[in-house]
Order: structure tokens, then sequence, then C-alpha cells
């Protein structure tokens, strides 16, 4: 085989190598995007049910947007209120020192 072929091959190859970056890059972006947008969601629901008195309901969606975004000041200090308005003093405890000083 040639040089020059070779050296298009090598080029060819680059090319998808940095074609696949890009997609995996935009994928990861994608999916970040979609657990930030889907935690806030749930964490509005749960702040409506809060209001409405459905603490354990309000609770569970707090979790879920917990486990998609783990450190989200909003969610865990929401989370905190409603363990305590439960009587879970300890996992109260723990949201709320998980979140952090209020900004």
């Amino acid at each position: 085989m040639s040089d020059a072929k070779k050296e298009n091959g090598a080029r060819k190859r680059l090319l998808l190598i940095l074609l696949a970056a890009v997609v995996i890059a935009a994928t990861f972006l994608l999916y970040r995007n979609y657990g930030i947008r889907a935690a806030a969601a749930l964490n509005n629901r749960a702040v409506e049910l809060i209001n409405e008195g459905r603490l354990e309901e309000a609770a569970q969606l707090l979790e879920q947007a917990r486990a998609r975004r783990p450190g989200n000041p909003s969610v865990l200090r929401n989370l905190g209120k409603v363990y305590g308005a439960l009587g879970q003093e300890e996992k109260a405890r723990e949201a709320v020192q998980a979140a952090g000083p209020p900004q």
C-alpha cells in the first residue's frame, strides 16, 4: 500500500474517533440536562404536595429528585423540611447538612 493511502486511512480513523467523541459528549450533556430538568420538576411538584400536606408523597418525589441531582441544595433543604415534619429527625439533619449553608 502506498504512503498516501496509509495517510488517508489514518485520517479517516482519526475523524471517526473525533466523531465518536463528539457523539459521546453530546449524549452526556443531553442526559445531564435531562437530569437537571427532571429533578427541578420533581422538586416543584414536591413543594405543591408539601403545601397540600401530603408529606409522605413529597418525600418520595424529593428522594427521586435527589437521585437525579444528589447535591442540589434546594432538593436537600426541602427534603430536610419534610423529614423534620414527619418526625424523622436524623434523616432531616442529614439532608440539611448535605445542603450546606443557605445561599
